[in-house]
């Protein structure tokens, strides 16, 4: 699915989105945030079992690629 990261913004040429709207985005990135760190815990639980240094290395892994994402701006 295509995302504009402008979509929610009022430009003089478009008449003002719905509050709605604005709500059904923020509750869909919600959800979304809760379903991708579910996956995260998951998989650092699984490899946990298996071997808690690799939990670590994952963990690490995880935790660089979200602040490389948040760094670049590429996180809205």
């Amino acid at each position: 699915m295509y995302f504009d990261p402008n979509e929610l913004e009022i430009s003089s040429d478009q008449p003002a989105l719905d509050p709605a709207a604005a709500r059904r985005r923020v509750q869909r990135d919600v959800a979304g945030l809760v379903l991708l760190l579910t996956g995260a815990v998951a998989t650092v639980a699984a490899v946990a079992a298996w071997s808690p240094a690799a939990a670590v290395a994952v963990a690490g892994i995880y935790l660089m690629v979200a602040g490389g994402f948040i760094a670049s701006g590429r996180s809205n």
